[in-house]
């Protein structure tokens, strides 16, 4: 099956995410503002979901298998059908295609329907820039300011006789229990 023209987000397609898996998974969400589309993804069975004016769904594929062995990635390919060098690159808000199957299954005693994430072609890239959310300005080089080491001898010292009187009291106190 394929959604095509979408707009993505949080593309996760080179290093699997542990968010949601503990053996990690690949992902892709998608997102439209338009409601005719939405009702489209619902009539195709997709799990979508409202926020914030917009709606979105998510597609994604285990990175092990049921034996815990490594799976492929999704693949990943240009407008042109070759492979994207690098899919790290994806950032929020590009534009492609998504493939992807439908499974149904068991969770809970309900059956789910499970859309498991094939490959995405990518036809607008926006490039992924680091997503940040800080609000710092280069400020340049770091200064390194150095600091001498605490010597030894500027360390205070235990003092023996003080643990010698310790444990002379305990001792003492174990003697008047007994």
């Amino acid at each position: 099956m394929l959604v095509k023209n979408v707009t993505m987000y949080f593309a996760k397609l080179v290093q699997p995410s542990y968010e949601f898996d503990d053996d990690g998974r690949w992902e892709v969400q998608i997102r439209t503002e338009d409601s005719e589309v939405a009702d489209e993804w619902l009539d195709m069975r997709l799990n979508v979901n409202k926020r914030d004016g917009y709606w979105y769904t998510s597609f994604h594929t285990k990175a092990r298998n049921k034996d815990g062995e490594k799976m492929r990635p999704p693949k990943v390919v240009d407008a042109g059908l070759q492979p994207l060098e690098d899919p790290g690159i994806i950032g929020n808000g590009s534009v492609g295609n998504i493939q992807f199957v439908q499974k149904e299954y068991k969770k809970s005693g309900k059956v789910v329907i499970g859309n498991h994430l094939i490959g995405v072609q990518v036809l607008k890239l926006v490039p992924y820039s680091g997503g940040s959310n800080l609000e710092f300005e280069d400020e340049g080089e770091m200064e390194i300011e150095s600091r001498p080491l605490e010597d030894e001898a500027d360390k205070p010292k235990k003092d023996k006789k003080d643990k010698k009187d310790k444990k002379d009291k305990k001792d003492k106190k174990k003697k008047k229990e007994v």
